[in-house]
């Protein structure tokens, strides 16, 4: 739900016996990835408790504002079916592991699964690193928060592959059998099916030798060209 549509719980408007009644309704009445604001004129905490002990951990519980005078709070209901959301806490990592850290959870992310970076200052080079690695097109770069203490990104990995579509990692294959592996996979693809080929180099040479099998029946067309993975789909023509 946006901030647009979000139900505002104006807790010292609601009569005391109703106030943990009112806010516990609410959030019964709510849906997945939905969420609701709670505002007061002191820290809610024991609330957070409470829905906790009703409901266990099937929430986020986020401060927009901590005081003095007022404390407001985003409380969205997860989604069950939804993978956790990975924090990455960048002041907290040992500074030589802190850009190997990032890109080794961005690497284990599955499609649309995203990760939290929160950073002291605005970690823009990291965009750049991502798409460098990765390509721009591969994932999206969401700002929560800019700043002045702290500023959290949320990375989402886009899923670039198709649905059913083969894929051949290259590194897990033994050697001997790679190129007979990536040749057989696409003799088996119907007119119109592609598949993928993963590898940690450049699988140039295969194009050629798959061009010298099979002619112009196929498209060759890069996802992602390195330094890492080189990611290609390749295409039956029909």
């Amino acid at each position: 739900m946006s901030s647009t549509e979000e139900l505002i719980i104006n807790v010292p408007s609601i009569e005391p016996r109703f106030k943990h009644a009112t806010i516990f309704q609410a959030y019964e009445n709510l849906g997945f990835n939905e969420s609701m604001i709670i505002r007061n004129d002191h820290d809610p905490r024991p609330v957070f408790f409470q829905l906790q002990g009703l409901h266990g951990n099937t929430f986020t519980w986020e401060y927009l504002e901590q005081g003095p005078e007022w404390y407001i709070i985003r409380v969205t209901k997860k989604d069950p079916n939804a993978k956790e959301e990975i924090i990455i806490n960048v002041p907290a990592i040992e500074p030589r592991y802190k850009h190997a850290t990032i890109f080794q959870t961005y690497e284990n992310l599955e499609p649309e699964q995203s990760m939290i970076i929160r950073n002291d200052h605005d970690p823009r080079p990291v965009y750049f690193q991502l798409a460098n690695m990765h390509g721009e097109d591969t994932f999206d770069w969401e700002y929560l928060e800019q700043g002045p203490e702290w500023w959290n990104i949320r990375v989402t990995k886009k899923e670039i592959y198709k649905k059913g579509e083969p894929i051949v990692n290259v590194p897990s294959i033994e050697p001997r059998l790679k190129h007979f592996t990536i040749f057989q996979t696409y003799e088996n693809l119907e007119p119109g099916q592609s598949m993928i080929i993963r590898n940690d180099h450049d699988p140039r040479p295969v194009y050629f030798q798959l061009a010298n099998k099979h002619g112009d029946t196929f498209t060759w067309e890069y996802l992602q060209q390195g330094p890492q993975w080189f990611i290609i789909r390749v295409s039956k023509k029909k």
